[in-house]
């Protein structure tokens, strides 16, 4: 049993200091009337007497509510006091406070608890501001949120050592009590006086409270919270000093108060997004009232995403009644939060392809931006189909993941990935769906095919001559083409090019006779065939009906999707007679309408199809049709400013000015082809044959990757009469060119605008990116062509744009130099395609030193433009005050000057194509001409420099001849604002020093002055830097010619240059900036040695260099796997492998199995060649790996697939009855990937088979057999006899039917009797008739 323990809970109250916490509070409440009062003339001494007559309370009253109050002003008696209370109580109620147990008659007594209640009551309404909140909430959420150092609860004990009140005096005026942090609060009392003198004489702050009673450990709370109300209350120094902040946060906003301008949330949500928060549609939020409330909600939820906590509810912020003190507690509460980017642009959506197949997975892949900031729990994806949501599967991992889905319906699907709620830029993508090639009709014989395809058929030889063998396909209409033979090994190749639909006839004959199964069908169809007529007409709203005609296209299966905005349009489909349909839907609003068009699964030609719906559905005329493609003139080429900058042009020898080319020529390079089209590719598919053997192949579908004609393969094998098996494989690649009608395209091209800064300038290492815009006009549409110097091509990213009917076109140039940008609309050059764009590097400016100068006096300074390519130099001296000019010096190097006219610091801002350029701003300082620099006060150096962190840093000062180190005062403030200690020695020659040490990263303020003059170069700027804290990614081997990256993290380093040497600097490197100070490095190594990567920032030297890079030749070593695709299991598998003997280097061979490893033996020496074995223990993928040095060579990773024919399971066989199906399964479920041969004979002859799929690999094999013969069952798995086979069927007359039998039903000699045996005869001799035809012999 444990023993109770005693527990004592003490409550503290007032008791026994009640007479003091009123006191003070009488005092701060008097003071606060008197205030109020100063302007009417009346003063208040005692609270108990001085309010009894009526006089002081209405002067009061109409103070604070503006307007005049009749009163009696001396009262002669009681009455006549009663009744001016009464007057001032009536309007205080009729402003709407409530008044709860005081009376005239208590204020008239002199009650001084009720007049202290009733006095409060107005400090808080009027005071405070009228809110339907308890103010002292909304009051500490302010101070909270505003000094996060001081740890504020109260409004007593936390205010008693005067530091939060000094601290509260800096946040409304930075610099204005930089050392409150190193105040004693032991010394509370002069802190307070200290810092409330301040207050009063800075911001015009009353005393209302006495220093002593602040300090107070009796301090009552509302004391308290009446003197702080006026650091907080509206147009308060505090209300301005969190408006100045929120108005620097988000400029657009034109922000002016914390009520009316936040009522419909767009403040918040802005405010929000600049932080990194999430705002999902933050683009599409609207301003209408009924919206603001769900506005305040994006808001509220993005803030609760960063860590704010709300103050008010949204529906209170939307309240155009609300009280400014909740909303400007709530905006502080984002002060101090790190930025990070948008939750949408963390992460960025690669689609390779916007077009997919139903039944089909299609992929998209996930990339971390921003992988630090990113939790993949909050990461979801929206799919939205033409009849609703489509599952998808996301698999996440550190720096991204891939999204599976597998369309069920034909037509556009809507991808939406969102991060944190908020959608990724880019989203919407928009992926049109086709039909699956596998919903194509079936029909007997060979597989389906369109005109203009390539059938090809393997015949095997046996051993037969080539002269005996023709093959003859017979068209629909009777005509016949006699295909070409050619001999391929053990087999016959013949091939023929169907050119009209319908059924074809494929006889194959054997001296003269044909072979089993002989003649063969094959369906054609023609896609190109399918027509639609009676686009026009169609009107919003209204049902429209067009037609399709497919008469000619064959046999098969037409299908549609409209689409409107991206979007599938419900529609339906009728076949009014055999290939005669008639589509009907509702166009819901005016627009241009796409319809796809698709003939079993092949797009037809002019797809999509386009129609118009107009108000009276009537096309539209041709000369209202507007060429939205805007010319450009010079004039608007040219940046426009208010000031006279300097504007050199920079560019390369013997190209002429970027920036006079205006009149450029732009088309086509000569011989570039036109592209009326593009081209869609199939997937290659098992195909059935209803004779003989059928093959199974990996039992999937696999996709086609190659633009080839479409080809059907079929592979048929006969024998002599003695061969115990027929077999034949029947296998398909199919692959069909799509093509778009030339009128769309150049309609189109018609009404295309290209705009974007992309088009003209680059900056290197950067993302750059141009517009087309085009009513309906898709990514997929486009085909964009980057070439630039060097030979190089680059990839452009092209996806939909995010306003509708627009695409956005992103690169990223390697090379400074000119780019040529072909651009095509469904194949047709756009008006003044190709466009030239020039790359240029403004990192490459370099600027000479600028000295000070001196009134009067130029101010000169060299430019070196000679690598930074073309474009356009600005200069700006003191934002475009002082005129500046510029000559050349040769060389693509300049000499820039200007002539100050006044003593003042001097601001150089220098820009490159709008780009900063390395080191812009300087600032300078310059003296009158009768005060040199040596003669006055001044800073020695440069005005802001860097400097590192944890290490002692000075700024010398040069003093006149007369002053001394003792008559300097210097201060420096750190990035938090914070005092930092600082010592002032004296150096030689009438210089001293301001020594500090900076203990973080950030901006130092070091400020000095002698007396009330400053020292010229003032306040200086040191920005203190950590080399130690720049993290560089592993740097991993690489191989010769391939690209070698890693990433440098220099986002906690501080601000500073950033330098990367490879091979002091023999190898070239890129340097892409990721944003948050990261950047990517690239370089590609042209030799096979160790590489050295030196970092240096600020010139200092990172911690880990220099960075080791082992580049290998791995084409030294050459692997050849092609006979591992398939290797059977418990049989050793090798390959060979060739080493260059010339070279010594570490070779390691390793084979991963699906669970478990193989050991690998290898044998053999580098002269003659090695030879490498495994043996798979395990069916499933084994991936072999050959590595040089620890780097893969080429043609490695491999995967083989391993596979066991023996697990192979057939049910038991049947016996049968003549013509009655026969049927019994076959399982390859466990056998890994393969070829499944089935072949089933009698006497010698293929019997037609058929075989049905039913999943996982498991089929049911089936046939009616004819004659009442054993058939034979050769079950083959890759060539390997599956257990058991070949298994033995058999066949029994049926006891009700007569049968045949006899060798010559088959086989005859001629001149000799042949005889055959009829059985199960019911009747006599005499009612069998036998007829025998044969071959007429030649006269």
């Amino acid at each position: 049993m444990v023993p109770l323990r005693k527990i004592i809970i003490k409550t503290i109250t007032k008791t026994g200091h009640e007479d003091m916490w009123v006191e003070i509070q009488a005092h701060t409440f008097r003071n606060w009337v008197n205030e109020n009062l100063r302007d009417c003339g009346y003063q208040v001494n005692d609270l108990s007497t001085d309010l009894c007559d009526g006089v002081r309370l209405v002067a009061l009253v109409s103070s604070l509510q503006k307007k005049r109050l009749k009163y009696v002003k001396r009262p002669l008696n009681q009455h006549q006091s009663l009744e001016n209370v009464t007057t001032a109580l009536n309007a205080i109620t009729d402003d709407g406070i409530k008044l709860v147990n005081i009376g005239s008659v208590d204020i008239v007594n002199g009650n001084l608890k009720l007049i202290l209640g009733l006095i409060w009551s107005l400090i808080v309404h009027y005071q405070f501001g009228s809110s339907k909140f308890p103010p002292k909430k909304m009051m500490l959420a302010w101070l909270k949120n505003v000094l996060p150092e001081c740890s504020i609860h109260n409004f007593t004990s936390d205010w008693n050592s005067g530091i939060a009140l000094s601290a509260l005096l800096d946040y409304c005026k930075p610099g204005l009590f930089p050392d409150w942090r190193e105040l004693d609060p032991r010394e509370s009392v002069q802190n307070c006086e200290r810092a409330m003198r301040l207050a009063q004489k800075v911001f015009n702050i009353p005393m209302v409270l006495e220093p002593e009673y602040l300090a107070s450990p009796y301090l009552d709370e509302l004391s308290g919270m009446t003197y702080l109300s006026y650091f907080m209350k509206e147009l308060s120094p505090g209300y301005f000093a969190t408006l100045r902040w929120v108005q620097s946060q988000v400029p657009e906003c034109n922000v002016k108060n914390f009520t009316t301008d936040w009522n419909d949330g767009l403040t918040l949500c802005t405010l929000v997004r600049s932080f990194g928060g999430p705002v999902p549609g933050h683009k599409n939020l609207s301003r209408r009232p009924e919206d603001w409330e769900t506005n305040q909600e994006q808001g509220v939820n993005g803030g609760l995403r960063l860590g704010v906590e709300p103050v008010l509810r949204p529906v209170d912020m939307a309240d155009p009644e609300v009280e400014h003190l909740g909303v400007m507690a709530y905006a502080a509460g984002f002060q101090w939060l790190k930025k990070k980017p948008p939750p949408g642009e963390r992460l960025v959506v690669n689609i390779d392809t916007k077009k997919a197949r139903v039944n089909q997975p299609s992929n998209f892949r996930l990339e971390f931006i921003y992988p630090e900031d990113i939790d993949p729990s909050l990461i979801r994806v929206e799919i939205i189909g033409p009849n609703g949501p489509v599952p998808c599967d996301l698999e996440l991992g550190p720096d991204g993941g891939i999204g599976t889905f597998i369309p069920t319906d034909v037509g556009m699907h809507e991808l939406i990935v969102y991060n944190e709620d908020e959608p990724v830029k880019g989203c919407p993508y928009h992926i049109r769906a086709a039909p699956d090639r596998a919903e194509k009709i079936m029909f007997s014989g060979l597989d389906p095919c369109s005109v203009g395809s390539v059938v090809e058929v393997s015949i095997n030889s046996n051993g037969a001559a080539d002269s005996i063998l023709q093959v003859v396909a017979e068209a629909p209409s009777g005509r016949e083409l006699h295909c070409p033979v050619d001999r391929d090994g053990n087999a016959f190749i013949t091939t023929f090019k169907p050119d009209e639909a319908g059924q074809w006839s494929i006889a194959i004959y054997y001296d003269d006779e044909h072979i089993q199964g002989s003649p063969f069908s094959c369906v054609v169809y023609d896609p190109h065939a399918v027509k639609l007529s009676g686009l026009e007409g169609a009107v919003p709203q209204e049902s429209f009906t067009f037609t399709c005609d497919a008469i000619a296209a064959g046999i098969g299966e037409v299908r549609f999707d409209v689409v409107h905005r991206g979007k599938s349009i419900p529609h339906q489909k009728i076949e009014i007679k055999p290939g005669i349909y008639r589509v009907t839907f509702v166009p819901p609003e005016l627009g241009k309408y796409r319809i796809y068009t698709y003939f079993n699964g092949s797009e037809v030609k002019g797809s999509p199809f386009k129609m118009m719906v107009t108000p009276d559905g009537k096309p539209v005329p041709e000369n209202q049709k507007k060429n939205s493609r805007r010319d450009k003139s010079p004039e608007k080429l040219e940046k426009k400013t208010s000031y006279s900058p300097l504007n050199a042009s920079f560019r390369e020898e013997g190209k002429e000015n970027r920036f006079n080319s205006i009149d450029r020529i732009n088309k086509r390079p000569p011989g570039s082809p036109e592209i009326n089209g593009h081209e869609d590719f199939s997937h290659l598919q098992i195909a059935q044959s209803p004779r003989g053997v059928s093959s199974i192949q990996n039992f999937e579908l696999l996709k086609s990757v190659k633009e080839v004609n479409r080809v059907n393969k079929a592979l048929i094998s006969n024998r002599d009469e003695t061969d115990a098996v027929h077999s034949r494989i029947v296998s398909r690649r199919d692959v069909n060119v799509e093509e778009r009608g030339p009128n769309l395209a150049a309609v189109s091209v018609r009404d295309v605008n290209v705009e974007g800064r992309g088009l003209d300038l680059a900056a290197m290492g950067q993302t750059s990116s141009f517009t087309v815009e085009s009513q309906d006009i898709r990514a997929d549409d486009l085909t964009v062509v980057i070439n630039g110097p060097k030979g190089t091509t680059i990839k452009p990213r092209v996806f939909d744009g995010p306003k509708s009917h627009s695409v956005t076109v992103e690169f990223s140039t390697t090379h400074i130099g000119e780019y040529i940008i072909d651009v095509l609309l469904l194949g047709q050059p756009l008006p003044n395609s190709p466009f030239r764009c020039f790359a240029y590097n403004s990192q490459e400016i370099r600027v000479g030193n600028i000295p000070d100068g001196v009134v009067g006096e130029p101010v000169e300074f060299e430019i070196d433009g000679s690598s930074a390519g073309s474009g356009n130099l600005e200069i700006l001296v003191n934002g475009g005050h002082v005129t500046s000019s510029v000559s050349s010096l040769g060389g693509q190097k300049f000499l820039a000057s200007f002539v100050p006219h006044q003593a003042s610091l001097h601001t150089i801002e220098m820009k490159f194509n709008d780009d900063p350029v390395p080191g812009s701003p300087w600032t300078i300082m310059v003296v009158e001409q009768s005060v040199t620099p040596g003669k006055r006060p001044s800073v020695i150096g440069d005005g802001v420099r860097h400097i590192p962190a944890r290490r002692q840093a000075a700024v010398q000062l040069a003093l006149a001849s007369y002053q001394t180190v003792s008559d300097v005062k210097a201060t420096v403030l750190g990035p938090n604002k914070r005092t930092v200690p600082h010592n002032l020695v004296n150096l030689y020659n009438g210089t001293c020093e301001v020594e500090f040490t900076p203990t973080e990263v950030g901006a130092y303020v070091v400020d000095a002055a002698i007396g009330s003059m400053k020292v010229y170069g003032c306040p200086m700027i040191a920005k203190a830097y950590d080399a130690s804290l720049i993290r560089v990614s592993e740097v991993t081997s690489g191989r010769v010619g391939q690209v070698c990256q890693f990433r440098v993290d220099a986002g906690s380093a501080g601000e500073g240059q950033l330098e990367i040497s490879i091979n002091d600097g023999e190898v070239p490197n890129q340097v892409q900036v990721l944003g948050g100070g990261r950047c990517l490095v690239s370089f590609t190594p042209d030799h096979p040695r160790l590489h050295t990567i030196d970092i240096k920032f600020n010139g200092e030297t990172v911690p880990g260099c220099p960075f080791k890079c082992k580049i290998l030749d791995t084409s030294r070593v050459s692997v050849s796997l092609k006979s591992l695709e398939l290797i059977p299991l418990g049989e050793p598998a090798q390959f060979n492998i060739s080493v260059d003997s010339n070279s010594n280097a570490e070779l390691a061979v390793a084979v991963r199995g699906p669970t478990t490893d193989p050991p690998v033996r290898v044998t053999g020496n580098t002269q003659n060649g090695l030879v490498a074995e495994f043996t798979p223990s395990e069916v499933g993928p084994h991936t072999v790996t050959v590595e040089l040095n620890g780097i893969s060579v080429p043609g490695t990773p491999a995967v083989c697939k391993a596979y066991d024919s023996r697990k192979v399971v057939v049910s038991q066989v049947p016996r049968g009855i003549i013509g009655k199906q026969v049927q019994f399964t076959v399982d390859a479920g466990g056998c890994g990937e393969g070829n499944l041969e089935i072949t089933i004979s009698a006497r010698g002859r293929n019997v037609p088979t058929q075989v049905q799929p039913q999943g996982s690999a498991k089929f049911i094999v089936s046939f009616v057999p004819l004659e009442a013969v054993d058939h034979v069952v050769s079950i083959t798995f890759n060539k390997e006899p599956v257990p058991g086979s070949p298994f033995t069927c058999t066949i029994s007359n049926d006891p009700g039917r007569v049968t045949a039998t006899g060798r010559a039903l088959t086989a005859a000699s001629i001149l000799r009797t042949s005889t055959f045996q009829l059985t199960n005869i019911s009747g006599s001799v005499d009612d069998i008739e036998v007829n025998i035809e044969g071959v007429p012999r030649n006269l």
